[in-house]
């Protein structure tokens, strides 16, 4: 059964009866409130098509001391995640207004994560969104950083410059005390939001960078699978982006649950493997709601 995308949960909503047939089956695997139990199992209706709900843009932070860009970058990785990196509109319409809502001088504009070589993001993000003004990016050799002003749009600079800048936080927490996936899930609502949904490539890096400090094997996130054939986030929000290992996502067996869980490590890429609930591992609780 496909549910269009253009419809949303208005739709979605008349399948409310079908979802109440089947939730008792769901709440007992996974230990979630009928009104999650709704939310994911309409999402079951529609598992393989994206209903964006919002709340995955990073938080950015306007930093008013003045650095040039290798330092700007040096700092947002200490003290936060990354310069930021911009996806699209609506995020550079955040920073944008974070810049017009500032006292700061510095003609209005601030060091975002652009980069010349072949114009990289320096988080290592594959984003090809661009709002430059008009006449640029210019081909002066030195000018190879970017900056963003107030109205938006964007310029390249020589990076040695001093200017404001741009950071994002990732608001991840690794806890590195060793629990069965429920008790992850429990422990992160208690005392965090929830476990982590992995919903787009740059919360994969980030999740990766963190799995690397794990003292277990393996990192619980809060990914599960349903014997209706199909993988959920206990956000609520389907799964759209993936990382599995290769082999990992096919042959569920029903009498087990079946959760997901990252590779941790300093060498590995962070793929997802599935596991039995009931091994112990350390977990990523998000703290705030995505």
């Amino acid at each position: 059964m496909q549910v269009n995308k253009s419809v949303g949960y208005d739709l979605i909503n008349s399948y409310l009866s079908l979802c109440r047939s089947i939730s008792q089956f769901v709440v007992t695997s996974c230990a979630l409130t009928l009104v999650e139990t709704i939310k994911l199992c309409c999402f079951s209706v529609n598992h393989d098509t994206c209903i964006t709900t919002g709340g995955n843009s990073p938080p950015y932070v306007l930093v008013t001391a003045t650095k040039n860009w290798a330092d700007a970058q040096r700092y947002c990785r200490e003290k936060h995640e990354d310069l930021a990196s911009v996806r699209n509109q609506t995020e550079n319409d955040q920073i944008k207004d974070q810049i017009k809502s500032s006292t700061f001088s510095s003609d209005n504009e601030a060091w975002i994560g652009l980069f010349r070589d072949a114009w990289e993001w320096s988080d290592g993000s594959t984003s090809s969104f661009r709002h430059w003004k008009t006449g640029e990016p210019n081909f002066e050799e030195t000018a190879k950083c970017t900056q963003l002003y107030r109205n938006g749009r964007w310029n390249n600079e020589q990076c040695d410059n001093r200017g404001p800048f741009i950071c994002y936080e990732d608001k991840l927490v690794l806890v590195r005390e060793n629990k069965t996936w429920i008790e992850a899930m429990k422990y992160c609502r208690e005392h965090h939001v929830d476990l982590m949904s992995v919903t787009s490539e740059r919360i994969q890096r980030w999740v990766k960078e963190r799995a690397k400090e794990a003292s277990s094997t393996h990192v619980w996130m809060g990914l599960r699978h349903s014997c209706m054939g199909f993988w959920f986030w206990v956000n609520g929000d389907a799964v759209c982006f993936n990382n599995w290992a290769q082999g990992e996502e096919t042959g569920q067996d029903c009498q087990k649950a079946r959760v997901g869980a990252v590779t941790s490590g300093g060498d590995g890429e962070g793929e997802w493997v599935m596991l039995p609930e009931t091994d112990k591992h350390n977990f990523i609780c998000t703290t705030e709601d995505q």
